[in-house]
């Protein structure tokens, strides 16, 4: 993913970008797309657990 930066003014509302959604994707999301990374992003969480907790016996 790239890094895209931008410039704003606080004191004008209008200068803050606005956000971008592929509502066609976001429509065809399934419960079980959303399950699957659920299930992903649990099984990414114990292996962090376990390299921290290898590193604090270590």
């Amino acid at each position: 993913m790239s890094t895209t930066r931008i410039t704003i003014d606080l004191d004008d509302p209008e200068s803050l970008p606005k956000g971008r959604v592929d509502y066609a994707v976001l429509d065809g999301t399934t419960e079980e797309n959303i399950a699957s990374q659920q299930r992903e992003d649990d099984a990414e969480a114990m292996r962090d657990i376990e390299r921290r907790s290898d590193k604090q016996d270590g």
